[in-house]
């Protein structure tokens, strides 16, 4: 069936339903017969010379094309909408980033403000791919910009990325490449959480958290015997017999350190400690919560 379409169908099928005006030309038609498809309405005027096939919804994926499309071939498709078209997560965000070389201008059209931000930025050629017929940043730096281009869920998505995708080490190379990048300072914390430095960063964060809300009276890895075995806990609060533990990302946690954690808190628990855990997810994003549990834990503990 594919053999018998136009070549003008074949690319607006193989783009997701949308074709710009000159593609259009590229593929045989002339400037009566666009405006022939635009006035019998088997075409939709779109974004700036670009039309959608009436046949095809107007999806997430179709508007990206029609994007860059708009944007030009020598533009990027950059951040969250980035890290979307390399399906490291679902989540149809806007506005899209688009990012163009530093010495061009592109104005985004004033009913289109709010959906497409346009950033002039010097993409390396080591981060530049082609990718299904758009050109796009590469996969790790859409996983670090996009993650936090994201907000709450995007440590989430980075650290699926690692765990299923990319190397921290060439999630490391990318973020030198960065230098100077606006929100490179927060991928670089994120990944910081992520690498060698995860526990300490972790530790960290606790810290300035608890600092903040003005709790006192606790340690930090301050070794005890319980259960015949000398344990190190992440926090102790000994007033209120209470352990508060970090969990690193989950990729860090082969079974062996899996199962010693277990023990380790079951110990615990029968030497009359109460025990709370927590991600480093869990920090970073919903910090509230965790210092309200901590507060209601040591309630409890006193009373």
């Amino acid at each position: 069936m594919g053999g018998n379409l136009w070549p003008v169908d074949v690319k607006i099928r193989d783009q997701d339903g949308v074709i710009s005006h000159q593609q259009a030309l590229d593929a045989g038609l002339s400037a009566g017969q666009i405006q022939r498809m635009l006035n019998s309405r088997r075409w939709v005027p779109g974004l700036l010379g670009v039309y959608r096939s009436a046949q095809h919804e107007l999806t997430y994926a179709a508007w990206l094309r029609a994007v860059m499309l708009w944007a030009g071939d020598q533009s990027h498709l950059s951040g969250a909408a980035a890290a979307y078209w390399w399906e490291l997560h679902q989540r149809q965000q806007r506005p899209v980033e688009v990012c163009i070389e530093e010495s061009r201008r592109l104005a985004v059209p004033a009913t289109y403000v709010g959906q497409i931000k346009v950033r002039r930025s010097f993409v390396d050629p080591a981060d530049s791919r082609r990718l299904r017929g758009i050109r796009v940043v590469g996969v790790e730096r859409a996983a670090l910009m996009g993650a936090v281009a994201m907000g709450a869920e995007g440590s989430t998505m980075l650290d699926r990325t690692i765990q299923r995708r990319i190397t921290v080490a060439a999630l490391e190379e990318c973020l030198a490449r960065l230098h100077g990048y606006i929100g490179a300072p927060r991928a670089r914390r994120l990944l910081l959480a992520a690498g060698d430095g995860a526990a300490a960063e972790s530790e960290r964060l606790m810290m300035r958290l608890l600092r903040r809300a003005q709790i006192t009276g606790w340690t930090v890895n301050r070794g005890l015997e319980v259960g015949g075995r000398h344990r190190i806990p992440d926090f102790r609060f000994d007033s209120f017999r209470l352990i508060v533990e970090i969990d690193g990302w989950a990729h860090h946690h082969d079974v062996d350190r899996f199962n010693d954690d277990r023990s380790r808190q079951n110990d615990l628990l029968l030497a009359g400690w109460m025990v709370l855990r927590f991600t480093w997810h869990q920090l970073f994003n919903e910090p509230d919560w965790v210092i309200g549990q901590i507060l209601a834990a040591m309630r409890r503990q006193a009373a």
